[in-house]
């Protein structure tokens, strides 16, 4: 059953995205066919297929295996923390400074 969820769960992120399976496939650097395969719940995936698939959907390794969101953060909070992580260090300190106001603000609320 878990294995049947977590290949719902790609073809749902995918679709989400999206994007079809070719450009899954480019984006990843996986092969087309193990993206068939995954989402028909033919191959369980393995590490590698799993970090390459949270990092084109923006997702943690967690989501994809069991649905769940870091810290059950919403899917878009989820996927902005993604983007600040895929930064360079000097961008992340940038979205730090401005989280740092933003926390001021909403603290004299």
């Amino acid at each position: 059953m878990l294995k049947e969820e977590i290949g719902e769960r790609i073809r749902r992120c995918r679709a989400d995205r999206g994007l079809n399976q070719a450009e899954l496939a480019e984006i990843s650097g996986l092969s087309q066919n193990t993206i068939s395969d995954l989402e028909r719940d033919l191959r369980y995936p393995v590490a590698d297929t799993l970090l390459r698939l949270a990092e084109a959907f923006h997702v943690t390794t967690d989501y994809i295996l069991k649905g769940r969101t870091a810290d059950n953060l919403n899917p878009k909070l989820e996927e902005n923390v993604a983007w600040v992580m895929s930064l360079d260090s000097e961008k992340q300190e940038d979205v730090n400074k401005v989280f740092d106001v933003a926390s001021i603000f909403m603290k004299n609320e």
